[in-house]
């Protein structure tokens, strides 16, 4: 299995991204000096979005628990956050945190 790919930015789509990243590969992008990184890509807001969406019900408790995830999003890992954003479908936030920079 390769452990980096790489991406033009014009062409590669968020879900692209967060699958790259929930596999281990680091995904190589290439932006402008001037590209703006978005706020949907930080932890805060992830653990947000995760609580938002385990309250409106998009990922239920005991579908949680059989996945070894927590619904309260400061219990589980940064990556368990990633996994349920995945589930939920909420790849724009997923690929937004693989996207943006350290």
């Amino acid at each position: 299995m390769p452990e980096k790919a790489c991406f033009d930015n014009g062409y590669a789509s968020p879900w692209s991204y967060a699958l790259l990243g929930l596999l281990g590969m680091k995904p190589l992008i290439g932006f402008r000096k001037n590209a703006k990184h978005g706020w949907r890509g930080k932890p805060k807001t992830l653990r947000l979005r995760y609580r938002k969406m385990v309250n409106a019900g998009v990922l239920k408790c005991d579908r949680l628990q059989a996945l070894d995830l927590d619904p309260d999003p400061v219990r589980n890992s940064l990556e368990k956050i990633l996994s349920g954003l995945m589930i939920a479908g909420q790849h724009e936030y997923v690929g937004a945190y693989y996207r943006t920079p350290a």
